[in-house]
């Protein structure tokens, strides 16, 4: 298991938009950088915080990993951890959405949340902070590897480097913290004695037939992003379909849809296996897509 684990130190304000300004100095083994955040005023009514989120990092698809946040003072600021779902805005990944871990998986005490368990959709990991007004922000990371920024309009790191254009995410803060080596497997990833987990581009390489959801009735009221998790079984049929994030009322088409796609066997040692994938569908603008289909 390789651990990992961060640590976040809050002292106040709001988050209008994120955007970095790194130090030009090399860094040096024995030095740490800093990431020092400064978040401006913004007028919110009626709460006085604003989200702000943090994308940690990306782990191999079925790697146990461990991750410690801590926040100091803790008055006024809430937690959440959830999975993230991903898009992509001129090449770098951006946070879209969140499906919430289970309360199991999470402890929160001496002001530090700790995270423990096996990533089914990926390995990518997101902290969700409330912050209070006048909030500002240091990270840094086992290895001592800090990052110094003022930030106003979207920040993403990639192998501690900042990717120059970035999407504006009004209201949040995300750090995209890669490890280099972290590839999705080109096979499924063992859960359990019969189980095992596929990610997006495993799972395209063995469609064979897909169809898409219809478009909502109600668009005006439906634009917005739905992920499920689905058990493909020895045949490449769909067997279940499982809700991990998003509007209820959208299920019923996704799933009469995803019930008719067909793929070809995910083999392990030339035997078929039941596997689980987790799907995102997104709803705008009168047009459905989803991660599959890219």
């Amino acid at each position: 298991m390789r651990r990992v684990t961060y640590a976040l130190t809050l002292a106040s304000s709001i988050l209008l938009s994120v955007q970095a300004t790194l130090s030009q100095e090399p860094p040096k083994p024995a030095l740490r950088r800093n990431i020092t955040i400064d978040l401006l005023e913004q007028s919110l009514s009626p709460s006085p915080a604003a989200p702000v989120t943090l994308h940690l990092g990306t782990i191999p698809t079925g790697k146990k990993w461990v991750v410690g946040v801590r926040a100091e003072p803790t008055a006024g600021v809430k937690f959440q951890a959830g999975v993230v779902f991903t898009d992509t805005f001129q090449g770098a990944p951006v946070v879209k959405s969140v499906a919430p871990f289970s309360a199991a998986l999470l402890a929160i005490r001496d002001n530090t949340i700790r995270l423990e368990g096996t990533d089914r959709l990926g390995g990518d990991l997101l902290v969700f902070l409330v912050l209070p007004s006048g909030t500002t922000l240091i990270v840094q990371n086992d290895n001592g590897q800090y990052f110094r920024g003022t930030v106003s309009t979207g920040l993403i790191l990639k192998d501690g480097e900042v990717i120059p254009s970035v999407p504006k995410i009004p209201g949040e803060l995300v750090f995209k913290l890669l490890l280099p080596s972290a590839r999705e497997p080109n096979q499924p990833v063992r859960l359990s004695a019969d189980k095992y987990s596929v990610g997006s581009q495993l799972l395209r390489e063995h469609i064979i037939s897909v169809s898409m959801p219809r478009y909502p009735a109600q668009p005006k009221d439906s634009d917005g992003i739905l992920a499920i998790q689905m058990e493909i079984d020895g045949a490449g049929l769909v067997r279940n379909v499982q809700l991990l994030q998003g509007d209820p009322a959208l299920l019923p088409n996704v799933e009469r849809a995803v019930r008719e796609w067909r793929f070809r066997p995910f083999l392990i040692d030339t035997e078929a296996v039941t596997v689980t994938a987790p799907v995102v569908f997104g709803f705008r603008n009168g047009k459905v897509t989803s991660s599959v289909m890219r």
